[in-house]
């Protein structure tokens, strides 16, 4: 049930990213983020993180992209580590 919920929010976020300006989609990915570190969910905060760098600009869009691929080097998740290949790229 946690992982749909997280996965419910990081898609309203998404959508939101899409529709509105970025930088204002950015507060409301940390709600998804949050509650998937809270419950090892390690695949969607990373995720979650990706979608923060991707909504930031500049040196706190590299942070975010940084965080994603600390959380997803640490994991025993699959799924996290699939991650890396793009966030390595982001942070190239």
């Amino acid at each position: 049930m946690n992982t749909a919920r997280v996965r419910i929010l990081l898609e309203r976020c998404c959508v939101f990213n899409s529709s509105v300006k970025a930088q204002d989609s950015i507060p409301i990915f940390k709600d998804p983020m949050d509650l998937a570190r809270q419950h090892s969910l390690d695949s969607c905060a990373v995720d979650a993180a990706h979608m923060l760098g991707i909504a930031a600009k500049g040196e706190e869009s590299f942070r975010w992209n940084e965080k994603a691929v600390r959380r997803a080097e640490a994991s025993r998740d699959e799924r996290a580590c699939k991650w890396l290949g793009p966030l390595y790229s982001n942070t190239g």
